[in-house]
């Protein structure tokens, strides 16, 4: 929402959905939208509002993620006195929370888009967008976008994580369970 339409990155600040229903001290419907502080609480509250529309369906059935993605350009916003990021460092660091909140619940996704005429002075030529992942036949973001993942597995997955900036990938599954 606010990444698209505002195309800026604020790591330390967001803004979350609330739940439908929920209350404040149990008395008061709640504001549509709270305040979410710190890029932990950023990537937790992404995870709650996904796994809230896929908990939409009264069934449980398989959900995909059919589009995410952001604009490629992207403006670092910081609080007072944070240092100042380069464009490629907010890239990664934007796709990186959005890209783990989507691993933690693993929920398969389509990343939004791939437009090869792309190009940085006129973006991806539909609608002001500039959303591809190549630019002038060169990656974006690569470093927090391309990640390993669970493609098949002997058991039951459990977690999973990604840290781009270590290139480490973590997987855990339960052996007894059948996946």
């Amino acid at each position: 929402g606010i990444v698209l339409l505002g195309k800026v990155w604020t790591p330390d600040f967001g803004i979350a959905e609330t739940k439908p229903g929920e209350k404040l001290f149990n008395l008061l419907p709640a504001p549509p939208v709270r305040p979410v502080i710190g890029l932990a609480q950023r990537v937790e509250s992404y995870k709650e509002q996904l796994r809230q529309k896929c908990d939409f369906s009264s069934q449980k059935v398989p959900s995909i993620l059919g589009e995410i993605g952001l604009p490629f350009e992207i403006q670092y916003v910081g609080l007072p006195g944070s240092q100042p990021k380069d464009s490629e460092e907010t890239l990664n660091e934007a796709a990186d929370a959005h890209m783990q909140a989507l691993e933690q619940i693993m929920l398969p996704h389509c990343w939004w888009n791939y437009t090869p005429e792309n190009s940085a002075k006129r973006g991806d030529f539909w609608n002001g967008e500039n959303l591809s992942i190549v630019s002038n036949n060169e990656g974006r973001a690569p470093a927090s976008l391309i990640r390993p993942y669970i493609s098949r597995c002997s058991g039951m997955p459990i977690s999973q994580s990604f840290s781009f900036q270590e290139g480490r990938f973590r997987c855990e599954f339960d052996v007894q369970e059948q996946g």
